[in-house]
């Protein structure tokens, strides 16, 4: 026994134990001494650091590996998911509010093959799922999930994040339909892009080198620090709000087994402003991201392309033809040529030029433009930009990310701010509350620091971001002493500031329900959705058949057979028969009616292949009804629409009035090979509003391989026309322009064409259009050519449409474009179920051109040089 052996005396006699047992005793206390010393983790002398590193380093392996085991056990494993764009291995999910976003979700499958139905709902902070705005309606994103066993498969949601303050969660669920077992991750609070910010997406084969972008200040923004920013985050986790832009770099790589975290829904680009492209080979994307890539440029997104590592890959690409310039030789940039960058671009005064080629040289490219591709001014042969669409191509003949030009102190900020991301100028001031150790930027022109989206990005549609005062974008900046009133005081900034969110959230590209183009379409659908009842020319002529029938007819026949006693008989079943004809003319169930009401916007863009088909549907029923609408088109994003203005709900609620009638409900959105809006109930005699958006292929089969749906040309003896490629027949059609360069008001010449039949040209004279107040271009004509057709619009009347798709206040200096309306419902939408009343109609909204781009701004000085007034 261990203790006997170490509690005995050496002296103690113990029976039939001497001398030899006592040796015996100190050779077992030597040996478990030696024990004790070599045993693992018993020591008697301290560790060294570096062996503490190496223990801790075994030990976080095994705790690995058995976790590891543990997940391996699991049917399946989830691991992070991602709002798109994201950087590999980004933890956090950044979503911009009242947009949609994609979200992508790795699954893998461990033991079997797995067949199941994921979920993305949006929650608030207790994980209650968001009712949209004014309705009773929570949205859940679906997408069917099969994954064979031991893989791995990535599914892509479009999630839609509503505008609503605080802090959002995203909840993901996945179900098994085998077994009916579900797997949830933990509920992940969303880092939210506030109103005014972006971001900047950079594909890059080296993105470290794009690095430098967060250090601009055009990126990171300059407030002062006596603005309160509590108000405007609302208690969420949100990016710094001084940053204009998140700057994300996903991994780009040609064959890899994983797509690119980048969105693959083109509806879903609109939180992006530019995307910076440098030696990334062009089918390391997928079709449906070139896709969403061409759109969203069409529709004002800026491509720029560092031409040195990009021309060469790009060639014979779905982007060279976007490009506007040919070439690639390899070349070196000359002194001359940066002499004449800086004379241009410096915003500091000094003797001894800044920007030199240094020992090396800067390498560079030959780039020769074509005829619609220009330099900017003092950067000739090194910087083109071409306008596509809406939107800007921008190809550098130098590297963008060259040292020395980074390191060019008083102008590289300029440069980028007004020529490569052509954003106004600014002003750089000392912050009047940190004691001059910290700048502030203000805006040259206009309000000094407003935090405007309209200045972050160029994306524009124009359902999304007609607003009769673009100022309630911005957050406004409210001075506390002065009754709340927005902040400008001769050009600098009071104290005791806080910034606000906006009256309309999202910013630019946002999903509004109460825009002017929304809120018209809703008055519209409010006006005509419902049943229509029969006119009283219908009833008197069904009276008139019945009687006919029922009296003359009759009891003519049966007079003439002889058998005049089979009247009585035969009247009761002619009554019948009448009825289920006069409900079957006046489309009506006996006991039950359904009714769908559509009014869309179909925009494009000048040669773009495709355009953006909006809906706003209106389905009535008289018996409680639960909808579910299809999608041909697999680009489709669906929610339901707010049947009440903002103003009107805040009256309503003022009164005590309930704002929503019925249960709060959940509606389902999928995304397969087609997209679908499932479960959308509607309660007895009432009406629900659903909006959606889709990419419409826009030519006739007829005009393949030719880009634009209604283009301007010229017929073989030169004379000016407008030609409809559309398969539409068009009515209501006014051709448009703003001319360019005119001081004051706009100013707008057009030609009535009417009628332009699908496959038809016009020929085309531009006339100056007097505008008057409340009187919307052309409307003499089209009021003319319904009163010719005879046909009566007043239920569908898109006369509020066109005024604003014609307001001189919406076009861009030098825009053309034409407006007109095309009947019925657009095909590619099935709801189920039917309505036995269906009407629709369609305004057409096409850009067919916009004029040169003005002049860069330039900064007044540069960061480092501050002033301490303006």
């Amino acid at each position: 026994m261990l203790h006997r052996l170490f509690n005995l005396p050496n002296d103690s006699p113990e029976p039939g134990r001497g001398p030899k047992f006592r040796g015996l005793r100190a050779a077992a206390i030597v040996l478990l001494s030696m024990t004790v010393w070599t045993a693992p983790g018993c020591r008697c002398t301290p560790e060294t650091p570096q062996e503490k590193i190496e223990r801790e380093a075994r030990e976080a392996a095994e705790v690995a590996k058995r976790q590891e085991e543990e997940l391996a056990k699991a049917a399946i494993r989830l691991p992070l998911s991602s709002v798109l764009p994201a950087a590999p291995g980004e933890a956090t999910l950044s979503a911009k509010l009242g947009h949609w976003n994609e979200v992508a979700q790795p699954l893998v499958a461990n033991a079997t093959d797995f067949d199941g139905q994921l979920s993305h709902v949006v929650t608030n902070k207790e994980g209650q799922p968001l009712l949209l705005d004014r309705t009773p309606f929570a949205v859940e994103s679906l997408r069917p999930l099969v994954v064979a066993q031991k893989s791995s498969k990535t599914s892509r949601t479009p999630v839609y994040f509503p505008p609503v303050g605080g802090p959002q969660k995203l909840r993901t669920v996945v179900r098994d339909r085998t077994s009916g077992v579900i797997y949830a991750d933990p509920l992940t609070e969303t880092r939210q892009l506030l109103d005014h910010q972006y971001q900047i997406l950079v594909l890059a084969a080296e993105p470290s080198r794009y690095a430098f972008l967060d250090g601009l200040t055009s990126v990171s923004g300059a407030l002062p620090q006596s603005i309160d920013l509590s108000d405007a985050k609302q208690g969420a986790s949100t990016l710094p709000a001084a940053r204009n832009y998140r700057v994300v770099a996903p991994e780009v790589v040609k064959d890899s087994p994983t797509a690119p975290l980048l969105p693959e829904t083109p509806l879903a680009w609109t939180s992006i402003a530019y995307v910076f492209w440098d030696g990334v080979d062009p089918e390391a994307l997928t079709p449906e991201q070139r896709d969403a890539l061409i759109d969203w440029i069409h529709w004002g997104g800026q491509l720029i392309v560092n031409g040195p590592n990009s021309v060469d890959l790009l060639r014979g690409s779905y982007l060279e033809p976007l490009l506007g310039v040919t070439g690639g030789a390899a070349r070196r940039i000359t002194q001359q040529e940066l002499d004449a960058v800086e004379s241009t671009w410096r915003t500091a005064v000094r003797q001894k030029p800044q920007l030199t080629l240094g020992k090396n040289g800067w390498s560079g490219i030959v780039l020769d433009p074509s005829p619609r591709t220009f330099s900017l001014p003092g950067l000739e042969s090194l910087l083109y930009e071409r306008r596509v669409g809406r939107g800007r191509v921008v190809t550098s003949a130098l590297q963008l990310a060259e040292p020395g030009l980074l390191a060019w102190s008083d102008g590289v900020e300029n440069l980028y701010n007004g020529a490569v991301l052509r954003r106004p100028g600014r002003l750089f001031i000392t912050d009047p509350g940190s004691g001059s150790t910290k700048t502030i930027a203000k805006w040259a022109k206009g309000d000094p620091i407003a935090l405007d989206p309209l200045r972050n990005t160029a994306v524009r549609m124009f359902v999304r971001d007609t607003h009769a005062d673009a100022g309630q974008l911005i957050p406004p900046l409210i001075d506390e002493t002065d009754g709340n009133q927005t902040v400008t005081i001769d050009g600098m900034l009071s104290s005791f500031q806080r910034l606000v969110p906006p009256p309309v959230r999202g910013g630019a590209g946002a999903w509004s329900d109460d825009n002017q183009t929304a809120s018209s379409a809703r008055d519209v659908l409010r006006r005509s959705s419902g049943v229509s009842v029969p006119t009283s020319a219908f009833v008197l002529g069904c009276l008139g058949f019945y009687l006919l029938v029922l009296v003359p007819l009759n009891w003519g026949f049966f007079y003439a057979v002889g058998r005049l006693e089979l009247a009585w008989v035969a009247a009761p079943i002619i009554a019948l028969v009448a009825a289920v004809l006069v409900v079957q003319q006046a489309q009506l169930d006996i006991g039950f009616v359904r009714a769908q009401t559509e009014i869309a916007v179909l925009e494009t863009q000048p040669d773009a292949p495709r355009g953006i088909l909006t809906r706003f549907s209106a389905l009535y029923t008289s018996l409680s009804t639960s909808y579910d609408l299809e999608f041909d088109s697999p680009t489709a994003i669906a929610a339901p629409f707010a049947r009440l203005a903002a103003e009107e709900a805040d009256q309503q609620s003022a009164r005590g009035g309930a704002l929503l009638t019925g249960e709060a409900a959940t509606v389902s959105f999928e995304r397969l090979e087609k997209a679908r809006l499932r479960g959308l109930g509607v309660s007895s005699a009432s009406t629900e509003f659903v909006r959606s958006e889709e990419m419409l292929d826009l030519t006739a089969a007829s005009y393949s391989g030719l880009a634009g749906g209604v283009v301007l040309g010229e017929s073989l003896t030169g004379v000016a026309r407008l030609e409809n490629r559309t398969k539409w027949p068009m009515a209501d059609v006014a051709l448009v322009r703003r001319r360019d360069g005119v001081e004051g008001a706009p100013e707008l010449e057009g030609c009535w064409i009417g009628s332009l039949p699908a496959g038809e040209t016009s020929p085309i004279a531009y006339v100056p259009i007097a505008t008057l107040p409340k009187r919307a271009v052309f409307r003499s004509e089209r009021d003319d050519a319904r009163a010719a057709a005879s046909v009566d619009l007043a239920e569908l009347d898109l006369e509020p449409l066109f005024a604003i798709a014609l307001d001189p206040q919406h076009f861009e200096p030098g825009e053309s474009r034409v407006v007109a309306r095309i009947d019925g419902v657009r095909a590619g939408l099935t709801i189920t179920p039917a309505a036995s009343q269906q009407r629709g109609a369609t305004l057409l909204v096409a850009h067919l051109a916009y004029g040169p781009l003005p002049a860069p701004a330039a900064d007044k000085n540069p960061p480092g040089k501050r002033r301490t007034s303006p």
